[in-house]
């Protein structure tokens, strides 16, 4: 009888083992619980875990910094990943309706440079600028790991953003990191 009050307490799924006290059956119970939301906590879902060959585990963090690939697959994955075509990105949907967007901020007048914070002319020359450009994100091993789609993620609308063309232009391909670098080393040239 007092063993049944504690059996409210657990999950719908738990069934305690008819050959141990009700007590043990629970600490292996809060014993998964504990694990699970562990795991999940660190992004450490069945997946990954099931992934692991024992610890043959890639993470993004390392692949980003050369640490190198442990799991074969992974490693293929990112050499298949194919070539970078920015037509692919700026055919997107998102990128479709982000421009079209811009295109009536600039036509009302109320259109901002988003690295400059100034107005922009009606007759402004306006390009829709991956402030993380196309390239980059098609290239990083980290978004090939994770299997997201380069095009969604490059098109997200904090990612897309209205500047000058020649800032843009001048950027092409660039990280925000080596266009600046390529900034300073001509002012100060």
């Amino acid at each position: 009888m007092e063993d049944k009050k504690y059996l409210e307490i657990v999950t719908e799924d738990f069934e305690p083992d008819p050959d141990e006290s009700v007590f043990d059956s629970l600490a292996k119970q809060y014993e998964y619980v504990v694990v699970q939301s562990i795991l999940t906590s660190f992004a450490l879902d069945f997946m990954l875990v099931k992934d692991q060959h024992g610890g043959d585990v890639d993470t993004v963090h390392n692949i980003r910094n050369g640490v190198g690939y442990k799991n074969k697959r992974n490693e293929s994955d990112y050499d298949n990943r194919g070539e970078y075509n920015p037509d692919t990105y700026h055919q997107h949907e998102n990128y479709k309706n982000k421009s079209a967007e811009v295109s009536k901020q600039k036509k009302a007048g109320t259109l901002q440079d988003s690295y400059t914070g100034e107005k922009m002319p009606r007759n402004a020359n306006v390009d829709l600028d991956h402030t993380i450009s196309a390239k980059e994100i098609h290239d990083d091993p980290g978004r090939v790991l994770s299997g997201l789609k380069g095009e969604d993620l490059a098109n997200t609308d904090s990612n897309l953003n209205p500047t000058n063309s020649s800032i843009n232009r001048s950027k092409k391909a660039k990280s925000a990191d080596e266009f600046i670098k390529k900034m300073d080393e001509t002012m100060y040239a």
